[in-house]
């Protein structure tokens, strides 16, 4: 049995292209981009969530459904970031970030599961985050009935979005009844094409709706948040189109090479 082990960590996941052979060793790597760009936002994330909830503390004395949504959704997003990086040949010694064919089987084949793990978590990450601001503009404009109307069919159709999500990562990656393996790598539709423009779509039909009853001033403040929303439906679109434009989810030959793209848009 070890053996065996053995010999997969010796043989490349991929064919080298001819003209280059396989470096199982010390390989070209992308995934230093992969760690600048959490360097970049996961820190400033947890500093404003924290920021957020002292404020609250401090101002209100307690802190409303909207801030513990919050807190589970920055909880979930650095578990999330955590077992990325887990996956990165460097620092993580996993098998993304190199060209496939100087990834071993062996560390493809360890990456098939958890990959199932990330996908689930990523999925509950985003849900709780825009619940997040979906429950803060509830929390905002709840005296307004139609705008408490619209937040709420919004809430509704991010709910149904993840748990729809949920359900399809757990039927499109885990192995038919008689096998050990994975159907696949995680499911290639992204849940931003489905929440984010209800989201967004909610957040920019509230404004509509409210803005003749706000100053200039109040106007900026609220439109800046709803900004928030504006950015990760961008991001979303980005990452969609790499992964169905610039990817296609049926082309793996260089599976974590391209992946790497992916990632950086999540």
């Amino acid at each position: 049995m070890e053996s065996d082990w053995a010999t997969l960590a010796a043989m490349p996941a991929g064919k080298a292209p001819a003209g280059m052979n396989s470096n199982l060793i010390d390989p070209e790597s992308r995934a230093w981009n992969v760690e600048l760009t959490i360097g970049i936002t996961l820190g400033p994330a947890i500093i404003l969530v924290a920021l957020r909830i002292y404020a609250r503390l401090g101002l209100a004395r307690k802190l409303g459904v909207d801030d513990y949504i919050c807190g589970l959704a920055a909880a979930s997003t650095v578990a999330y970031n955590g077992l990325v990086l887990s996956f990165l040949n460097k620092p993580g010694g996993g098998a993304l970030g190199p060209h496939i064919w100087d990834v071993s089987v062996l560390k493809l084949l360890e990456y098939s599961w958890p990959a199932i793990v990330e996908s689930l978590i990523l999925r509950i990450s985003n849900t709780l985050i825009k619940l997040s601001l979906l429950t803060f503009y509830l929390r905002i404009f709840n005296p307004v009935p139609r705008v408490k109307w619209l937040i709420w069919i919004g809430l509704a159709a991010v709910v149904g979005f993840g748990v729809a999500a949920l359900i399809g990562t757990l039927i499109l990656c885990t192995p038919p009844p008689g096998t050990t393996q994975n159907t696949g790598l995680p499911p290639q539709p992204s849940q931003h094409c489905n929440t984010e423009i209800p989201n967004w779509t909610t957040a920019g039909s509230i404004f509509s709706v409210v803005s003749d009853l706000l100053s200039r001033k109040r106007k900026a403040a609220v439109g800046s948040v709803f900004l928030i929303g504006l950015f990760a439906c961008f991001a979303g679109i980005t990452n969609l189109v790499i992964r169905f434009v610039k990817y296609l989810p049926t082309d793996q030959n260089d599976f974590t090479w391209n992946v790497i793209d992916t990632y950086i848009t999540k």
